[in-house]
């Protein structure tokens, strides 16, 4: 998951990256999935979200290897990238939008056009992270809302959560001064919401693999 995360802050600061994902021409078959779960000898259906379907091998694989080469040349501490982020990417790049009420403004690229305005808003006129784990932790803000709720009034659980990134829960570390002006902007909430939250969100069916925090209803089924 931590390639997911990484390469989606590295996308927020670099969105040229879609780009490179787009010209690798990605592929994702939409279907409808239908889940039984048989617990003690009763069958139950599980909700799945909009716009779930399977990979195609060539095409997710070309984008796995454009991936890879994007954030290693961005920086020389990205993870190797596994198939399932390639593959997520190329589901969230070829749904044509998040929000029905808005299709012309609400497909993937917008939402990350939105988070990189809410990122160079908050790196302003001061310096950039040089914190090698900082994408990743810019990645995971804009998929778990349950963490962001925290950092008006940090909790011991989130102190230890950004502590496994390499930064510190105060006003004079770099990165949580970055962080916490990025959740504020109206861009930021805006990319969130459509992400998470629209009706054509792909977590909607109540499975959620990308947050850190677990999440009730949710998180349960995150090991398929």
């Amino acid at each position: 998951m931590y390639d997911f995360w990484f390469s989606m802050g590295v996308a927020i600061i670099k969105p040229a990256l879609l780009d490179a994902i787009v010209n690798a021409r990605p592929a994702f078959d939409f279907l409808q999935r239908i889940i039984v779960e048989i617990e003690d000898g009763v069958p139950a259906l599980l909700p799945k979200g909009p716009n779930t379907g399977v990979l195609e091998n060539v095409p997710t694989t070309s984008v796995r290897e454009v991936i890879a080469r994007f954030v290693q040349n961005f920086s020389p501490s990205a993870p190797p990238i596994g198939i399932y982020c390639a593959g997520r990417f190329c589901q969230l790049v070829q749904i044509p939008f998040f929000e029905p009420a808005q299709p012309q403004n609400s497909a993937f690229k917008d939402i990350v056009n939105l988070a990189n305005t809410a990122y160079l808003a908050a790196v302003g006129t001061g310096a950039e992270s040089k914190l090698p784990m900082f994408p990743a932790f810019l990645g995971l803000c804009l998929m778990d809302g349950n963490l962001i709720h925290e950092f008006a009034q940090p909790t011991p659980k989130l102190i230890e959560a950004v502590s496994e990134f390499g930064i510190t829960v105060d006003a004079a570390n770099r990165e949580w001064q970055i962080a916490t002006a990025f959740v504020k902007t109206a861009e930021f909430h805006r990319a969130a919401h459509l992400l998470m939250a629209s009706p054509g969100n792909p977590w909607a069916g109540r499975v959620t693999l990308e947050q850190v925090y677990f999440w009730p209803g949710f998180s349960e089924h995150a090991i398929p």
